[in-house]
């Protein structure tokens, strides 16, 4: 980060000058991927972190690793029992994380990447989602400000889910779980990130080195290597449908408006995703890939005042779009499903992301599926806008 100055005499360009200096080192950390991987006991996130250290090295990466501030508290000698172990882990994972992202902003290298280890989300190892908040707000936190923090997140199945006869404790002596009760804890893992615009889930299907091959993939996919590339496909569903088969389900509140673009053929989107009465807001930019599936897509986290600020340039006879999107795992797939408040449409839409074109999609038999819209323009937000 370099800012010149030829006046420094001058206070207030002084002023100016580390201020100026302060908001661009402040831009250049948010805009470091930082990515979770989290799972339950035994799913092999040890093996998985070393792989994917040595294959994104190999991309051109540089990876720096916050480790799991739980098994460091363990072998410590703190016992998980400890009623102030939770916010003692909480602490923890926060100062690594601070660290790793001071020396990614010192670092002159042009693609660092964070990868945290099941990072700062705590919520099922407590008695409930307010007390989870609680343990936030002693940092000025909230539940979206722990999601904001990571561009995507990897939940890694317990072998105990489809390899039990790989389930194991011997590697990581801080665990105690019998195969059941890694099982539960694995669901609670996951559920506890439903509802994050980037969660993916790699099951135990095949070997284990085609498990780590499949969340090399997403991980890739997710980095834009060797391109940012969204892979989305989208079908229409009648509403007349029960959430109870949904089992685990998150409800997030979305509000979106597009601005109009240098670039004829780019989308550019503001968007405000609300979750637990708390709103994150993105920018996203994306522009046509090579089939109707794809899309090129760019996207950053910002403020709430530089969303209000990009409502004055909404491009002119559009209008923002209301909906309600439910954020479920079905088969080991993230499925996003909207009901749209405005403009009110007769038909749900059902969008699932993925990581290479012809990846097998196992569509849920509970939902009154119609036929797929992938690629038609009508069923596309921005077209929606202009309704």
């Amino acid at each position: 980060l370099e800012v010149t100055c030829d006046c420094s005499t001058d206070t207030a360009c002084v002023l100016g000058f580390v201020w100026t200096a302060i908001q661009q080192r402040e831009a250049h950390v948010r805009n470091i991927p930082k990515i979770v991987l989290t799972g339950g006991p035994c799913a092999g996130k040890t093996t998985a972190l070393a792989y994917l250290r040595q294959k994104l090295g190999d991309f051109g990466f540089h990876i720096l690793f916050v480790p799991e501030a739980a098994t460091h508290l363990i072998d410590s000698g703190e016992s998980a029992a400890d009623p102030s172990f939770q916010k003692n882990v909480l602490k923890l994972s926060l100062e690594s994380a601070d660290e790793a992202e001071r020396v990614a902003a010192e670092l002159r290298h042009p693609r660092p990447v964070i990868i945290c280890d099941r990072g700062i989300n705590a919520r099922p190892y407590v008695n409930s989602h307010e007390e989870f908040e609680g343990l936030l707000r002693l940092h000025g936190m909230s539940f979206s400000d722990a999601f904001v923090r990571y561009l995507g997140v990897f939940h890694l199945r317990t072998a105990a889910d489809g390899a039990e006869e790989f389930y194991t404790l011997d590697n990581n002596a801080a665990r105690r779980e019998t195969p059941e009760e890694a099982r539960v804890l694995d669901r609670a893992t996951l559920e506890a990130w439903m509802g994050h615009p980037h969660l993916r889930v790699i099951p135990n299907r095949g070997t284990f080195e085609q498990k780590l091959k499949h969340l090399l993939a997403e991980v890739c996919s997710l980095l834009g290597i060797p391109e940012p590339v969204e892979i989305e496909h989208k079908y229409l569903v009648n509403p007349d449908f029960s959430l109870a088969p949904l089992g685990a389900y998150q409800e997030v509140d979305i509000e979106q408006f597009y601005l109009q673009s240098e670039r004829s053929e780019e989308s550019l989107r503001f968007r405000k995703r609300e979750q637990w009465g708390k709103a994150v807001h993105y920018r996203t930019r994306k522009w046509p890939g090579p089939d109707a599936t794809s899309r090129f897509e760019v996207e950053s986290v910002i403020t709430a005042e530089e969303y209000e600020a990009g409502k004055r340039s909404i491009i002119p006879g559009s209008r923002i779009v209301r909906k309600k999107r439910i954020c479920f795992v079905y088969e080991e797939q993230y499925f996003e499903l909207d009901d749209f408040i405005d403009p009110v449409l007769e038909h749900c839409l059902l969008e699932i992301e993925l990581a290479h074109r012809g990846a097998e999609i196992r569509l849920p038999p509970f939902l009154p599926i119609i036929r797929e819209v992938t690629g038609e323009a009508a069923f596309s937000n921005r077209s929606l806008a202009r309704a």
